[in-house]
């Protein structure tokens, strides 16, 4: 069950995430925000939209370079 506190407005989120309002809009409207709805005339972005997803990190490849080389140019 979600509560009203769940749902956030585009300047809430735009704060969040130090973007333009109407950019969170635009997201709102592609689907970016795959829980947004609209309520009445304002778009709401769910919560959940703005935590992180549960997606592996990427790992970068190994240098190829020797440790001493690392160390020369720390």
């Amino acid at each position: 069950m979600t509560s009203q506190r769940d749902w956030l407005t585009l300047h809430e989120v735009a704060d969040e995430l130090q973007l333009n309002p109407e950019t969170i809009r635009r997201y709102c409207v592609t689907g970016e925000f795959p829980h947004a709805r609209k309520f009445g005339i304002s778009w709401r972005v769910h919560r959940s939209d703005l935590e992180p997803s549960d997606v592996t990190p990427l790992i970068a490849p190994p240098s190829r370079r020797s440790l001493a080389q690392q160390r020369r140019t720390a």
